[in-house]
């Protein structure tokens, strides 16, 4: 038969919808459960009384004092001899489904797992007007998002008993953010896995306490302030790299929301963040491998630019200078850099005073091997050919020194690492708490916006196909993988891939055109 479920239905005043309620209840395919009403105090002159005792021994009847809906939900649960507790507001449905399945999927889990699913919407009527879908990607890979991106509809849930065993009932001194509180102090023994299924449906109407209480706003900007400081910190660095990445990123969030309030405390809680990470600067040690181009004199301006630098780093010199101390491959500088990060620069590049400090700040916040580039903005802002040379500048890459590997060629080396745990971060928008992991069809776009462009040459185009194919090799395991060279009359004798193609179309474009001068 299975184990049994409770549901328990809290009540005040809801003569108008606590039928449809019961009856969704009563029509689930799964047949272990039990329904429990709450009449938390209605005053309704016994019309909500009446409608449920109507149903006799099919429900069971509880009246008690107004309290507000924790108080009803925890006399429900003190009284409930099901082992699953799920919640259903006297407003909403269930759609008959909705215990069956979610008792089918608990079985796959260990005995500290919630189910939710995704819902409808519905309007006075029952009529639905949106369904909301939430990102089951995202979710199952940081399933505490569930709560802190509001991802979590109450009525979807099927609960242990045992948790509330473990973690107590629900507030009472609260009336608006009770669940959340209380799912939020699940974290610590439970994990929440999405269901794709839309199993519920909540009802949006004027009387329902969202839209009456004036506790909402209070207790929200309450909630979400207490929920961000109090989550732990390594839970913090584990999904967003860093604590003041959490910060932002939760800051962020709440900036569509109306809690305004919390949005400035969280604001807060990440300049204080960074702050702190920008104290840890000074600590890290760093290695500059200075890729000798041959030209003496680029040598000298970029390791004049670094030693003014108010970050002090060890330099390298890769190739055969004979004023600095060099080597002759990339893999044996790797191997002389005894420093916590290291970073490269093509000789005759001359950087700012505060570049490897900045460099730093965002290696210890995405707690990655970064890329520090600007590819994403020519997709918000229109395609520029002066940030096209190259997909990713190697100037704009910084290591953890614990991840070194084999590489064939710079590009390859780099990409190899920063696919590994790695991270782009549009550097303009950093400290706003931008990040940008890898996203293939937003780089195809990149790359066809600079195709359509007249002032990009045929070499840059030939470099962002070899950038892109490093990428698309790394990611595209099942497809055929893509080999692009540098610009030259070798790309005629390659295999044709989805790159190679749109090369090769822009350049008998190009061809053509000169032909016509």
């Amino acid at each position: 038969m299975g184990k049994k479920v409770s549901i328990i239905i809290p009540v005040y005043n809801g003569s108008n919808y606590v039928k449809e309620a019961i009856d969704s209840a009563l029509a689930q395919t799964y047949k272990n459960k039990e329904i429990i009403v709450v009449n938390d105090g209605s005053t309704d002159e016994g019309a909500t009384r009446d409608i449920v005792k109507s149903y006799g021994d099919k429900v069971t009847y509880y009246e008690k004092e107004n309290g507000g809906v924790s108080t009803a939900l925890n006399l429900g649960i003190e009284k409930m001899t099901g082992d699953y507790f799920s919640w259903l507001s006297h407003d909403d449905l269930y759609y008959p489904n909705k215990l069956e399945k979610q008792m089918e999927l608990i079985e796959k889990y260990d005995d500290h797992t919630i189910l939710y699913s995704n819902i409808d919407m519905i309007d006075l009527n029952g009529k639905v007007f949106s369904t909301v879908i939430y990102d089951h990607e995202m979710l199952m890979a940081k399933p505490d998002y569930a709560l802190l991106r509001g991802d979590i509809s109450g009525i979807s849930l099927l609960i242990p008993k045992s948790a509330f065993d473990e973690c107590g009932g629900f507030d009472t001194k609260l009336r608006c953010v009770q669940d959340y509180l209380k799912w939020f102090e699940f974290l610590d023994h439970y994990t929440f896995i999405h269901m794709t299924d839309v199993l519920a449906a909540s009802r949006v109407h004027p009387k329902q306490v969202t839209m009456t209480s004036p506790k909402m706003l209070t207790e929200g900007n309450w909630l979400w302030t207490y929920m961000t400081e109090n989550y732990p910190k390594k839970k913090k660095e584990k999904y967003e790299g860093s604590e003041y990445l959490f910060y932002k990123e939760m800051e962020n969030y709440l900036k569509s929301s109306p809690y305004k309030e919390a949005e400035k405390n969280v604001h807060d809680m990440a300049e204080k963040s960074l702050d702190a990470l920008k104290k840890k600067v000074k600590d890290i040690t760093t290695t500059v491998v200075v890729i000798d181009n041959g030209k003496l004199e680029d040598v000298n301006n970029t390791i004049e630019s670094l030693l003014k630098q108010k970050y002090k780093p060890e330099i390298i010199v890769e190739g055969k200078n004979k004023k600095y101390k060099t080597t002759k491959t990339r893999e044996e500088s790797i191997k002389n850099i005894k420093t916590d990060y290291y970073t490269f620069i093509n000789a005759g590049v001359t950087v700012k005073e505060n570049f490897l400090e900045h460099q730093i700040l965002i290696a210890l916040a995405t707690n990655k091997n970064v890329i520090i580039s600007d590819y994403k903005r020519p997709l918000r802002t229109g395609y520029s050919d002066n940030l096209c040379s190259y997909l990713t500048p190697i100037d704009g890459v910084i290591f953890k020194n614990k991840d070194k590997a084999k590489f064939e060629t710079p590009y390859q080396y780099m990409y190899d690492l920063a696919v590994k745990g790695g991270s782009f971060v549009e550097e303009e928008n950093f400290l706003e708490g931008v990040k940008e992991e890898y996203n293939m069809e937003e780089v195809y776009d990149y790359l066809r916006r600079v195709m359509n462009d007249s002032k990009a040459n045929n070499h840059q185009i030939a470099s962002l196909n070899y950038d892109i194919s490093v990428i698309y090799n790394k990611y595209n395991t099942e497809g055929k993988k893509v080999y692009m060279y540098e610009d030259s009359d070798e790309f005629r004798e390659l295999k044709f891939s989805r790159t190679f193609r749109m090369y090769y179309k822009y350049y008998n474009y190009k061809k053509s055109k000169k032909k016509t001068i």
